[in-house]
């Protein structure tokens, strides 16, 4: 991709290594949108989205060093959201384990306040887009493909 100025992905990362940070700000500018709506998509909310690509541009520029050129920036900061997206939801479901495990444990929680709670959020789940019923192997290259257009 190249930007009015007619630098690629490839030149702006570059100096940006070197630490312009005008040229990270150009990467940014040039691919928050369609990252933000990638990931919409992905995790179904626009703020957690917003987060995700946030952290996903921190740890493009923190770790950019790993990166070797290849043409390829875009979709080396998509894998990064994706894997951000994926540890999230690992983590949530840790916790609503040990969440479920500890209330039931020490009795704070009746039993039909937990199916209540349980049922609140099945529900939610199977309200969201239908995308969000894919599993996550086939949901990534389904959004990248129909919604963002890629190959």
């Amino acid at each position: 991709m190249t930007d009015g100025s007619g630098a690629t992905d490839s030149e702006l990362f570059q100096r940006a290594r070197q630490g312009d940070r005008v040229a990270f700000g150009d990467l940014i500018e040039r691919h928050k949108d369609g990252l933000v709506n990638y990931l919409t998509r992905l995790c179904g909310s626009p703020d957690r989205a917003e987060d995700l690509a946030q952290e996903s541009f921190l740890r493009l520029y923190e770790r950019g060093s790993r990166y070797h050129e290849q043409g390829k920036l875009q979709a080396y900061l998509y894998r990064i959201a994706t894997n951000l997206f994926r540890s999230q939801m690992r983590r949530e479901q840790r916790w609503q384990r040990l969440g479920l495990l500890f209330f039931s444990s020490n009795g704070s929680y009746s039993e039909a306040a937990q199916q209540r709670q349980l049922l609140q959020h099945e529900l939610g789940q199977q309200l969201g887009e239908a995308l969000l019923q894919i599993p996550m192997r086939y949901r990534t290259p389904v959004i990248l493909a129909l919604v963002e257009g890629w190959t």
